[in-house]
């Protein structure tokens, strides 16, 4: 469980590291309009960053920051992953990937959220909406986007919470059932992958 400060801290971490992400695919795009929907991202995690930042300071702790070694791994890794194909749909699969790890880390950081910080959950819910509103979805990316089946789970944690055994064959039922507006079906490994990051026992 997340207290108020640990909850500050996580914020301004995934901050840092999405804005990390978006400026490395930024700069490996030749589409003008693909590095506006970048950019459009990237300033909300900046702002947040810069938020968080000064809330941190106020309260004397040291945010957690990528280092400028790491940062530059992270930059060969992006130019590795695109090196055979920077076309503007391998690099927005590519964001998708980064920031449906993003989602799943919000929702993980809200459902254990212990503290009553109107504030900070209100900021924490204005990074998952960063998330789920990205210009990069829907727009350019061609893979099956999992932001609305992300949601549907976080229901489903709600529903169940920690007085049920939760399987991966109710959350398949679950998430494809006929009375579900949009039934969603994946494979077993991303599944688990988003149980895993969701917090799930």
């Amino acid at each position: 469980m997340y207290t108020d400060d640990e909850l500050l801290y996580q914020i301004h971490s995934h901050a840092d590291q999405t804005c990390d992400s978006l400026e490395n695919f930024m700069n490996l795009s030749d589409d003008p309009q693909f590095q506006l929907a970048l950019n459009e991202h990237l300033k909300g995690q900046r702002m947040i960053y810069e938020q968080t930042d000064r809330m941190l300071s106020y309260k004397n702790i040291q945010g957690k920051t990528i280092s400028p070694f790491h940062r530059t791994i992270n930059r060969l890794n992006a130019g590795l992953r695109t090196m055979q194909d920077r076309s503007t749909s391998h690099l927005a699969e590519l964001t998708m990937e980064q920031i449906n790890t993003g989602l799943c880390r919000l929702l993980r950081l809200i459902k254990h959220y212990q503290g009553g910080n109107e504030n900070l959950t209100r900021m924490a819910n204005a990074q998952l909406r960063l998330e789920e509103e990205s210009p990069v979805s829907g727009n350019f990316c061609k893979i099956p986007f999992f932001i609305q089946l992300c949601q549907q789970l976080l229901t489903v944690l709600f529903t169940y919470g920690n007085n049920h055994q939760f399987s991966v064959r109710q959350a398949h039922l679950t998430l494809a059932a006929p009375q579900s507006k949009n039934p969603t079906r994946i494979d077993q490994k991303t599944l688990m992958t988003i149980l895993h990051l969701s917090g799930l026992p």
